[in-house]
């Protein structure tokens, strides 16, 4: 298999089964390939990651187009991590969201993973507002 990783910008390639594959793999539960269908019809920004055909990594941004824009589903394979492809998705996320002229950009940062996203300009507060979710399912 090459070592070569190319990113691509919403080429219409990522499947919902890819990305449901991709996030079992990191443990993620609670998703279903009808889910993802969905949620990729309603993307607004997506890199994938890929070594050869076999998707290494994903990161999806969904928003408004005008004001806000939300980064969601930044996951790589565990084998392939911590060579840079993370990194790399973000930085060309974040390029195609700030082309955009967005006002905010939001994540919900898992533990641990703040001092990395604060390396791609994000804080840990937005003045007094605290984060909050409502979780359905």
């Amino acid at each position: 298999m090459s070592d070569e990783i190319v990113l691509a910008v919403n080429d219409g390639t990522l499947t919902p089964e890819e990305a449901m594959e991709l996030v079992e793999l990191v443990g993620w539960t609670g998703y279903t390939a009808d889910h993802f269908r969905r949620a990729l019809s309603n993307t607004q920004v997506v890199v994938t990651a890929r070594e050869g055909k076999r998707l290494v990594g994903m990161a999806r941004a969904f928003g408004d187009g005008a004001i806000y824009a939300a980064i969601v589903d930044v996951v790589v394979r565990p084998e392939c991590q911590k060579r840079g492809v993370g990194n790399r998705m973000m930085e060309r996320l974040m390029t195609e969201l700030k082309g955009l002229d967005l006002h905010r950009i939001y994540l919900r940062a898992a533990p641990g993973t703040m001092p990395w996203y604060e390396r791609f300009g994000f804080t840990a507060a937005y003045g007094d507002t605290t984060g909050m979710s409502w979780l359905g399912w």
